[in-house]
């Protein structure tokens, strides 16, 4: 045993010995090829360990850096691989593909302007580099005053190559985004006879028909494509889709078992396939297709993680724990099994164990000191254990590591707050905004921030801006009309409320609270016949007799309320926002078992078109606890409040709760929800049963 260790021992030293002898080229060569097996292998936190080994070497290889940036993609950080093709391109200023990688990493960091900026200097030199002139079109695209500019060069693209697809592709979107769909179609049709690759030019042309709610002639699109390639799943994939939208369920069950058929069951598939079956309710069955997928694919990190997050979803974390700590790590890259790690972690977290779940992590730092996701989730921990000074120290790490993820920056803010440092919680959500205008989260943190320092005015002007960035948007409508009501302003309130409601014609909050705004009109006969005049003026329209409705349910007139929603459902038998509120008032206000059945087929109507809409969900359960199955009813009402947080569900969950005897849970529940002083319909049944649990 001991000369065994002596020749080892020998071995060792000898490879050190030779290490040291070999030259600087030979040690960069020899870390490079390290890396570059390590890649093979997909193990790429340890492949980019050996690349900076390179560059330690030679500062000066140009090569290393571009490895190193693009292992850095695979590992999904940008600021990574951003620095990496940075220096190699002012090490070889004249290498354009170089310059062109670092624009298009400018171009995802949402740096459009830099990006651009490079991209023309590359043009000064090569003004006939087609990939550099193709990425700056797509930068073009989105800026109103530079479309113009973007479609003439494609259209010089075009004229140089008809045969390409990528011209038409994105002009279409510009023209589609112009308003000029009749024209956008024209030319991915023109694309179609000139092109021999017509899958992209077809799911542009899908694309524009469903967007125009063309939903026959995108069926016809997604046939051929099928046609087009009948051993390609995305196909079937889009098929399914289309087919699910026309309201077709068995045809696209037919199409999504075609697409696992020809895709000989692939990992992606299975989980699309089973992410469709949880949307529309079939819970076991998405769970029966994943434990099968892993049967068929043991080695699948998707899968496990997939099944890991639905049995979480649906009440059973332990399962999801267990099924993730009986896997065998070993068949894993170092990668995929930190990934696995911190799912663990997530789930202890989700299931407040902040203890176990910390642990998990910190073992995870120990291996790989900059994981992101393992100091986001320390973050998290931290922030749910008001440790402010942990979450601010993790954060800022992120921060100076990812500094255009406004998602931390939001949870920065978040720790500042804790830390009663409002401005500086400030200054973070300033900047996720300026970062990203889209982020809608980082608007509302913002405005929500102003209105808890009695700023409203900065808080409408905050949102009023937003909006501007995304006039699309009926949650920042919404919310904009709810701080003029508090403002007083209701002219603007009902202004706003009705560009959500025509924005996001499914949702129920913008018409409760316009009906509530016309409750407490101070001269509610006038509001009536407005309301009244509005319906008999356009009798085909479901808006006016809505808002009548929802006048009525608003002002106790509850028969008057059952009588428009009746009507309504003539106009629109299978319509879910009708369904869900004529539901509602028959379980809360008729008592007779009539009544009750016709809640019930009103509901399932509904949640069959809108599964996850929490609203309905509430509806739901309430309909299941007035029929005096509590526990169904709460388990429903959970699910409802993953998605949202609304105060009528909280209030309905401590109803159920205190019906089953868990008085101190319902206590618990109303105490936090009257604690926030903000007004709802139940606000004052809510006192009264938190009365009478006191």
């Amino acid at each position: 045993m001991k000369n065994k260790k002596y020749v080892l021992f020998l071995i060792l030293v000898s490879s050190l010995l030779l290490f040291s002898c070999a030259s600087p080229s030979e040690k960069r060569d020899a870390f490079l090829k390290k890396g570059d097996e390590l890649v093979q292998k997909h193990d790429y936190v340890r492949a980019r360990l050996e690349y900076k080994n390179a560059i330690k070497v030679d500062p000066n290889c140009v090569k290393c850096y571009v490895k190193l940036a693009k292992v850095s993609l695979r590992l999904g950080d940008l600021k990574g691989a951003y620095k990496a093709y940075l220096t190699a391109s002012e090490l070889a200023p004249d290498r354009a593909d170089l310059q062109i990688e670092t624009a298009r990493l400018l171009m995802l960091g949402h740096a459009p302007d830099k990006a651009e900026e490079k991209l023309r200097e590359v043009l000064k030199k090569e003004p006939d580099n087609w990939k550099a002139k193709l990425l700056l079109a797509s930068i073009l695209a989105k800026k109103p005053d530079k479309r113009a500019e973007a479609l003439s060069m494609l259209e010089e693209y075009r004229t140089q190559f008809p045969e390409k697809t990528q011209s038409y592709i994105l002009s279409a979107a510009i023209l589609t985004s112009q308003g000029k769909t009749n024209e956008a179609e024209a030319l991915i049709k023109t694309g179609l006879k000139k092109c021999s690759d017509k899958k992209p030019l077809l799911r542009s042309l899908l694309s524009i028909y469903e967007n125009q709610h063309r939903l026959k002639d995108a069926l016809k699109v997604a046939q051929e494509l099928t046609k087009l390639d009948p051993k390609d799943p995305s196909g079937y994939l889009i098929l399914a889709q289309v087919y699910e939208q026309l309201g077709k369920r068995d045809k696209a069950e037919e199409a999504w078992n075609k697409a696992l058929k020809v895709s000989g069951n692939k990992p992606d598939i299975i989980l699309a396939y089973s992410q469709y079956l949880y949307h529309q309710k079939a819970i076991d069955k998405a769970q029966k297709v994943l434990e099968n997928g892993i049967r068929q694919n043991p080695k699948s990190l998707k899968l496990r993680l997939a099944l890991a997050e639905l049995l979480t979803k649906t009440g059973k974390p332990q399962d999801a724990i267990k099924l993730l700590r009986e896997t065998d790590l070993a068949q894993f890259n170092i990668d995929d099994q930190l990934k696995l790690r911190n799912a663990i972690a997530k789930i202890l977290l989700s299931m407040g164990k902040t203890d176990e779940a910390l642990a998990e992590v910190d073992n995870i730092l120990k291996d790989d000191p900059q994981n992101a996701q393992a100091l986001l989730l320390k973050a998290r921990i931290a922030l749910a254990k008001k440790d402010a000074e942990t979450a601010i120290a993790t954060l800022r790490q992120l921060v100076d590591d990812f500094p255009k993820k406004t998602e931390y920056r939001l949870l920065l803010a978040q720790a500042h707050i804790l830390n009663n440092e409002s401005k500086l919680a400030e200054d973070q959500l300033k900047q996720a905004t300026r970062i990203n205008p889209k982020d809608l989260g980082a608007w509302i943190s913002l405005a929500n921030l102003q209105l808890a320092n009695k700023d409203l005015e900065g808080a409408i002007d905050t949102l009023s801006y937003a909006l501007k960035e995304n006039p699309q948007s009926a949650k920042l409508a919404y919310f904009l009309a709810q701080l003029y009501k508090q403002a007083n302003d209701t002219r603007r309130a009902e202004q706003y409320l009705k560009m959500a409601i025509k924005l996001k014609p499914n949702w129920i909050e913008p018409y409760q609270a316009l009906g509530t705004l016309y409750a407490q009109s101070p001269n509610k006969e006038e509001t009536e016949a407005q309301l009244k005049q509005a319906v008999a003026s356009h009798p085909e329209s479901g808006l006016y007799r809505l808002l009548l409705a929802t006048f009525y349910q608003n002002t106790g007139q509850i028969e008057k309320a059952i009588q428009q929603y009746e009507e309504l459902l003539k106009i629109a038998p299978d319509y879910p926002l009708f369904c869900n509120n004529l539901a509602y008032l028959y379980a809360e206000y008729r008592h007779d078992s009539k009544s009750l059945e016709k809640a019930k087929k009103l509901i399932e109507k509904a949640l069959s078109k809108l599964p996850n809409q929490p609203i309905f969900l509430d509806t739901k359960a309430w309909i299941l606890y007035k029929s005096g199955k509590l526990q169904e009813a709460l388990s429903i009402i959970d699910k409802a409040l993953v998605k949202s947080k609304n105060p009528t569900l909280l209030y309905h969950k401590a109803v159920v709760l205190a019906q089953l005897g868990k008085k101190d849970a319902a206590k618990k529940i109303l105490e936090e929800l009257l604690a926030k002083k903000n007004n709802f319909s139940e606000r004052e049944q809510a006192e009264k049963l938190l009365k009478r649990l006191s």
